[in-house]
C-alpha cells in the first residue's frame, strides 16, 4: 500500500532493509517465514523471529469498496490476521477527506460485528490518524513506526 511505502520511507535508511511489504492474502498462504523472505534476508536474519504487522488503512471505502466476493475475500483475509497471535494488526485512520477520511463510527456501523466483538476485537487498539498537512502526517508515520517497534 502506498501508506507501507510511506512508512518504509520514513525509516533511517539503514533500516529500510529490515522492512518486507507483502500482500496480506499471499503472506497468509505461507507455511513458514522463508517462503516469503528473500534468501540474502534468511541469510541475516537465520535465528531472529521477525514481527508481523498488518497494516490496516481506515477510510470510508474500507468496507464499502469491493463486489461481494471480494469483500467476502477481504473480511476472511482480515479475520486471519487478527485470529493469528503472530500479526499485529495497527490501524490507521485517514482523516483527508480527498483520500476518504471519515469520522471513526463508520468503520463501527460498516465492519462486519463479528469482526468487532471478542475473539476479533478490530477496534480494540486506537487507530493512529493520518491527516492531510505534510507535517502532521509525518508525525502519524512516526507515531505508527514506534507502535511497529521502529
Amino acid at each position: 500500500s502506498d501508506i507501507a511505502h510511506q512508512l518504509k520511507i520514513a525509516l533511517p535508511e539503514a533500516n529500510q532493509n529490515l522492512v518486507f511489504i507483502h500482500d496480506a492474502e499471499i503472506f497468509l498462504q505461507r507455511t513458514n517465514e522463508e517462503d516469503v523472505l528473500d534468501e540474502d534476508i534468511l541469510n541475516h536474519t537465520s535465528s531472529l523471529s521477525i514481527p508481523t504487522f498488518l497494516l490496516l488503512y481506515l477510510n470510508k471505502y474500507t468496507f464499502s469498496q469491493h463486489n461481494e466476493s471480494e469483500e467476502e475475500e477481504f473480511i476472511a483475509i482480515l479475520e486471519s490476521c487478527l485470529k493469528d497471535a503472530g500479526i499485529k494488526v495497527v490501524l490507521v485512520q485517514e482523516h483527508d477527506v480527498v483520500k476518504g477520511g471519515c469520522k471513526f463510527d463508520v468503520f463501527f456501523k460498516e465492519a462486519p460485528e463479528y469482526l468487532i466483538d471478542e475473539p476479533c476485537k478490530l477496534f480494540q487498539e486506537i487507530a493512529t490518524k493520518l491527516y492531510s498537512e505534510p507535517e502532521y502526517r509525518t508525525v502519524s508515520l512516526r507515531q505508527i513506526l514506534t507502535k511497529m517497534g521502529h
